[in-house]
């Protein structure tokens, strides 16, 4: 039969069994399967390295008989040129997949920024040390540093500090001592 409005509008699952798989006589490998629950959505059946696969290509309703038939057609094509098209949707959602995953990893780093450290580390390990070391340390660190404060972390190139620290030995070297001190304690 050919998978039309009517004969598609006319299908449905054989009682006792979950879903029923109809195929379309015209197009090779062009599919219908049929839920018990009345679902209905079209698929693309082929060969590729020996075993069967099948694409998704949507649900009726969503899709015309026509629009799905026309993306059976390029997916037979695909596979006739020797191409997966399971496999290339797999690798395509795959590589979203790690996008996205990148794209937050990138943006948690980004909001990891020279203020957020140094937040951190008041927050945290300078709480064992004395009062006055837990007050003048992070103050200096900010007033000193303070282009440095909304930057991300991973922006900032050593060699960067550095100079900073340059500027402030010119005229005040015990300062840049103790801001070298204080940001190595930090980054520990």
């Amino acid at each position: 039969m050919k998978l039309t409005k009517r004969e598609i509008d006319a299908l449905t699952c054989p009682p006792g069994k979950r879903d029923a798989m109809f195929m379309d006589d015209e197009l090779r490998g062009f599919a219908l399967r049929v839920t018990e629950a009345g679902g209905k959505v079209f698929l693309f059946q082929y060969r590729f390295a020996g075993r069967v696969r099948r694409l998704v290509l949507g649900p009726y309703g969503d899709l015309t008989p026509a629009q799905a038939r026309k993306m059976a057609e390029e997916a037979r094509g695909r596979v006739l040129a020797g191409y997966d098209p399971v496999g290339e949707k797999k690798a395509r959602t795959l590589s979203a997949q790690a996008d996205t995953i990148r794209q937050e990893a990138e943006a948690a780093a980004d909001a990891l920024t020279f203020r957020v450290l140094v937040d951190r580390w008041q927050d945290g390990p300078l709480r064992e040390r004395s009062a006055s070391y837990r007050k003048e340390a992070p103050e200096r660190l900010r007033a000193s540093f303070a282009a440095f404060l909304d930057r991300p972390a991973r922006a900032i190139a050593s060699g960067e500090l550095q100079l900073r620290l340059d500027e402030i030995a010119g005229q005040h070297p015990v300062m840049a001592r103790r801001l070298h001190d204080y940001g190595r304690a930090m980054m520990a």
